[in-house]
This record gives structure tokens, C-alpha cells and sequence, in this order.
């Protein structure tokens, strides 16, 4: 077992209740978890994460696999791979729910894909800092790119049903149209209406225009800027998507004087600070220190606060 400032985490066994792809290239699987797991988890934050062993788990067939995947997926799966939640929740036999949405982009990702109901898989978390609405700011705007779009979502629903005091606006961009991680829009939909029932209003971008905004999720921000009534110092951002979109989200905030708060993606070997793969620079050195860990002091950070 390992200690946490914010919660309670461990290693855990969770069963597997669902499991299905979203679209091409994306996957979505729901884990049950039972007793000291259950408690753990209840207490998840949105924009913390779990680690997950695929070390066990076996390959699609060949002719499932992408051909730009195959032979990337034939490396050796040794670490656990670190993934955001799409939803945590209480089930109505008083066990825990976690709703992962990822990605298949590698080894693991795809072992992961063949995961079936009844499965059980072993899981570390809930690891890390996750997001939290700063003090007066009553006005949240969630921004997420591609696969960066399950911990905006996660944390969109957790502030509809725990904060009343608060807005929010979200807007979620991809490449194209297919590419979003949403059954929503992988059924053509006009919006994300999985953020729209969750309480947000919401805009959506593409790069090649096939839905909403023409462009990326940061014009379409800056466009919404130029139009809102709500006042800037109501408003904080926060942010889930490829380093350069949140880089350039960084720079938006900046120039219009708005807080912002950003999901960093590294490689994280432990998850828990000890084998330091996951450094992320920082700003201010001033304190001897150069360098922070995605794992332990993110993923989530204040964007003055580091280097992207």
C-alpha cells in the first residue's frame, strides 16, 4: 500500500463489466471494484489517474490490429500504463464504478481492447492531483483535445452534480469528425451531448470543419472570449489535450489575463514519484529546484508554474 496526501491508494483487483470500442481507434471499459477498492476509488478526483498491468493480457488477432500498429504492438509489455477516467461513480450495490475511454496507440492500449466482461484486471491508484475549482472563480471552461477529452468529461459531470455555484463551458476538439472518443459525435450528432447533459454548455472544433468550429479548441476559445459577458476574473480554464494545444491554451490564458490549470501526459513508469521518467520543468527555480513530477505533483498544474 502506498500513502497519499488526498486519498487512500493501493493495489487492487477490479472486474471488468464493460467493454466496447467508440469509433476506429478508441476503447472504453468499466470496472467494478469491491470493499477497501470501492473506498479508495469513491474518493477519486477528476484528473487523477490509476495505473493498469497489461503485462498478462494478449493481442487482438493480426487482422484487428491497425497496420501502423503491428509492429509496435509486438514489444513487450512491462510497465503499467497510466490512464485518466472517463467517469468514477457509485454503483447500486454500493460498489465502485471506473469508466476508462483511451486511445489504441500501443502494446498496451491494445492488450487492454481485449478485455471482456467477467475479466479482472490489477490496478494501482487513484494516483496523483487531480482538478479543483480555485476559490471565487465561478465560471469553469473546460477545454479538451482528441483522447485529452475523458478527464475534462470526467470533471465537467463531477462539478454538475457538486457544485451548483459554478458554470461551465466546454469545448472539445479533434482532427476530424471520426476522431472524437464520443459516441456522441461517432453517431454524427450536432454537439457533444454527453457534455450537454452533464449540465455545460458546449462547442465543438475540428481542424478540417466537419463539425462545429473550423479549427483548433483555442479559436474556438478565443472566440468565445470575444463574445461572453462573463467577466474574466469569474472565469478559470483548465485543460486536457496534446502538450502543443496546451502549450498554445497557455499563451490564450495569458494574454487575456485568465487562470489556467492543465492535464500533462508523460511517461510514468511508477506512478508514484520513485523512478522520475515523468519530469516536467519548471518555471520558477528559485528554490533550487528544477524540475517537478507529473506523477506526484500533476498531472494537473497551474500552466505559470511550468515549462510547455
Amino acid at each position: 500500500m502506498c500513502n497519499d496526501r488526498q486519498n487512500s491508494k493501493g493495489l487492487f483487483d477490479a472486474a471488468v463489466i464493460r467493454s466496447g470500442a467508440v469509433g476506429m481507434r478508441n476503447w472504453r471499459v468499466a470496472l467494478e471494484l469491491e470493499g477497501e477498492a470501492a473506498a479508495a476509488f469513491a474518493g477519486a478526483r477528476p484528473g487523477q489517474f490509476l495505473e493498469i498491468d497489461a503485462s498478462g493480457l494478449s493481442l487482438p488477432r493480426r487482422d484487428l490490429i491497425p497496420p501502423e500498429l503491428r509492429d509496435a504492438a509486438q514489444r513487450h509489455v512491462i510497465l503499467r500504463r497510466p490512464l485518466s477516467f472517463w467517469d468514477v461513480y457509485e454503483m447500486d450495490n454500493g460498489n465502485t464504478c471506473v469508466e476508462l475511454l483511451f486511445c489504441l496507440v500501443g502494446p498496451s492500449t491494445l492488450r487492454l481492447a481485449t478485455l471482456r466482461k467477467g475479466d479482472i484486471v490489477n490496478i494501482c491508484g487513484p494516483l496523483g492531483n487531480g482538478f479543483s475549482m480555485p476559490e471565487g472563480k465561478t465560471h469553469a471552461v473546460v477545454v479538451g483535445g482528441g483522447i485529452g477529452i475523458p478527464p475534462i468529461y470526467h470533471f465537467t459531470s463531477w462539478l454538475g452534480k457538486n457544485r451548483d455555484d459554478v458554470r461551465v463551458t466546454a469545448i472539445v476538439g479533434a482532427r476530424r469528425l471520426k476522431d472524437f472518443p464520443l459516441e456522441s459525435m461517432q453517431h454524427k450528432k450536432k454537439t457533444a451531448i454527453e457534455f450537454a447533459l452533464a449540465g455545460a454548455e458546449t462547442l465543438v472544433a475540428t481542424n478540417d470543419g466537419s463539425r462545429g468550429f473550423k479549427g483548433f479548441v483555442t479559436g474556438c476559445l478565443e472566440e468565445w472570449l470575444s463574445k461572453t459577458e462573463v467577466k474574466k476574473e469569474d472565469i478559470c480554464v483548465f485543460g486536457c489535450g496534446p502538450e502543443p494545444m496546451l502549450a498554445a491554451l497557455a499563451k490564450t490564458c495569458r494574454v487575456n489575463g485568465l487562470d489556467c490549470y492543465v492535464s500533462l501526459e508523460r511517461l510514468m513508469g511508477c506512478g508514484v514519484g520513485l523512478c522520475q521518467s515523468c519530469a516536467v520543468e519548471k518555471r520558477d527555480k528559485s528554490d533550487g529546484h528544477k524540475y517537478l513530477l507529473c506523477c506526484k505533483d500533476g498531472p494537473v498544474f497551474n500552466s505559470e508554474d511550468i515549462v510547455i
